[in-house]
C-alpha cells in the first residue's frame, strides 16, 4: 500500500514586516510572539511527522529583515531538515527571488529547496523506505511586482505519485484578493487544468479555499500583523493519498490574535466609567465564543457607534487613551486595546434645532417641507438617480421619500459631530 503524503502548508509568515499599533510594548512583544508562533509551526511538523514543509512565499519581508532574525529563521529551519523533514519554499513579492537579491544569497540548510524562478521547478519528497513518494512543482516571483501570470509554465506532472503545485499569486476571484496588489495574477479554471492534486498557494491573508477539484487553498497569513487581519491564523496540515481527495485540517498557531469589538446599542451609556463596563462585559463575551489557543493573546480594537451621551467626555483624546488603558489593564491577555471613536455622536433632540437660524436649523427644516412639498421633493433630487423609477410621479415622490427616511437624524449627527470636533 502507498504511504499517504503528509505535508504542512503555510504561507505568507513575513518574518521582521511592522505591526500595525501605536503601542512601543505591543510592537515589541508582537516581534517575540512572531518568532514564537513560527517555532510553533516547526513543533507541529515535527509532532505530525510530516513528510514535508511547503511555504508558499513571502517567508520573509526583503531587506527589513534583521540579522538575528535571519539567524533565527535558519536555525529553526535547519531543526526541521535535522528531523527528517523537507522544506521547500517559493519565493514572493515581498521576498523575490531574483538573483543578487536576499533570498538568492542565503546559508539555506540541506533538505531545503528555495524556488526563486519563473521556470518552475520540481523536488520530489521521498518516503521511509527511499522511494519516491509525491512530487513538489514549485515557481517563484522575481520581483516585487511580478503580474506574468506563472500558471502556464508548470508542466504537467512527471510522475505516477500525487503531485503538488505551489506558488505565490493572486487568484482573481479569491476572496480578498482585491485587498492586495496584483501579483502572478491567475484564473481558477487554469489552476484546474494542469493536472495537480493540490495547489498550495500564497499571498492572499485570507484562509480558503478556491478550486474543489484539484483542491487549492490559501492558508492565509502565518500570524496577523494589523486590524484587517482579524481572527485565528496558522497553517494547513494536509494527508494527499495516491488517489482521491485530499484531507486539509487548520492548525491555529499564532499567539497573538487580533479582533475588532463593535458596539452601537451605547443610548443609554451615561459616562466613560460606564462605557469601560460595557465594553469589557461585550468583549467577554465575544472572546467566549471564539474558538482561539489555551494561552491565546489579543490585540483589540473597540469600534464604537451611534448616539452615545459619553461622546462629550470622550472628546479629549487623552480621555480615549485612559479608557484604553483601563480596559488594557483589566485583562492581562490583552497586549493592547485601541479606541476608534469618530462614528460616536451625542444624542440628538430634534425639536432643539429645527426652526433655529442655523444651517442645521435650515436643513431640517427644508427636509421637513420635502415630507409634503412634491415639488420641493423634485427640486432636490437630480434628474436621474439609479433605481429611481421613471414612470408615475407618485412612484418617484414614494421612492425618493424612502430614501430620506431618517436623514434628519443622521444630519443632524454629522453637523453636529464636525461641530464638536
Amino acid at each position: 500500500m502507498t504511504a499517504m503524503f503528509r505535508f504542512v502548508h503555510c504561507a505568507d509568515v513575513h518574518f521582521d514586516k511592522p505591526f500595525r499599533t501605536t503601542s512601543r510594548s505591543a510592537r515589541q512583544q508582537l516581534a517575540n510572539s512572531a518568532r514564537d508562533t513560527f517555532s510553533d509551526l516547526v513543533d507541529l511538523c515535527i509532532s505530525e511527522q510530516v513528510h514535508a514543509l511547503l511555504v508558499a512565499g513571502d517567508l520573509f519581508d526583503g531587506e527589513r529583515l534583521a540579522l538575528r532574525t535571519e539567524e533565527f529563521m535558519l536555525a529553526q529551519l535547519e531543526r526541521l531538515t535535522n528531523a527528517g523533514i523537507t522544506v521547500v519554499a517559493c519565493s514572493g513579492n515581498e521576498d523575490p527571488g531574483a538573483p543578487g537579491l536576499r533570498a538568492a544569497t542565503m546559508a539555506w540548510p540541506e533538505r531545503f529547496h528555495w524556488i526563486g524562478s519563473h521556470e518552475p521547478r520540481e523536488v520530489v519528497i521521498h518516503g521511509e523506505d527511499g522511494a519516491p513518494l509525491a512530487r513538489v512543482v514549485g515557481a517563484g516571483l522575481t520581483g516585487a511586482h511580478d503580474r506574468e501570470n506563472l500558471v502556464s509554465a508548470f508542466p504537467h506532472p512527471s510522475g505516477p505519485e500525487p503531485a503538488v503545485a505551489m506558488l505565490h499569486a493572486t487568484v482573481t476571484d479569491a476572496l480578498g484578493a482585491q485587498e492586495h496588489d496584483t501579483v502572478a495574477g491567475c484564473r481558477t479554471d487554469q489552476l484546474a487544468d494542469k493536472g495537480y492534486r493540490y495547489w498550495a498557494l500564497g499571498h492572499v491573508h485570507r484562509r480558503q479555499q478556491v478550486l474543489d477539484r484539484p483542491a487549492a487553498h490559501y492558508p492565509g497569513s502565518l500570524l496577523s500583523h494589523n486590524f484587517g487581519e482579524c481572527g485565528a491564523m496558522g497553517a494547513l496540515l494536509v494527508e494527499l493519498p495516491a488517489s482521491g481527495m485530499p484531507q486539509v485540517s487548520f492548525k491555529p498557531l499564532a499567539r497573538v490574535r487580533w479582533e475588532t469589538l463593535e458596539l452601537d446599542e451605547l443610548q443609554t451609556v451615561a459616562d466613560p466609567a460606564e462605557l469601560a463596563g460595557v465594553i469589557a462585559d461585550a468583549w467577554a463575551g465575544l472572546r467566549a465564543g471564539l474558538d482561539a489557543r489555551a494561552d491565546q493573546h489579543w490585540m483589540l480594537r473597540v469600534a464604537l457607534r451611534g448616539e452615545c451621551p459619553a461622546t462629550a467626555a470622550l472628546a479629549d483624546e487623552d480621555a480615549i487613551q485612559d479608557l484604553a488603558q483601563q480596559l488594557d489593564a483589566a485583562d492581562d491577555e490583552l497586549l493592547a486595546v485601541e479606541i476608534m471613536h469618530d462614528e460616536l455622536t451625542r444624542p440628538v433632540d430634534l425639536a432643539e434645532h429645527i426652526g433655529q437660524p442655523h444651517a442645521l436649523g435650515l436643513a431640517l427644516e427644508i427636509l421637513d417641507e420635502a415630507a409634503t412639498d412634491n415639488d420641493l421633493l423634485a427640486n432636490l433630487a437630480p434628474e436621474s438617480l439609479a433605481g429611481c423609477p421613471t414612470g408615475q410621479p407618485d412612484e418617484r415622490h414614494a421612492y425618493l421619500r424612502a430614501l430620506l427616511q431618517d436623514t434628519d437624524r443622521l444630519t443632524a449627527q454629522a453637523l453636529l459631530r464636525e461641530n464638536h470636533r
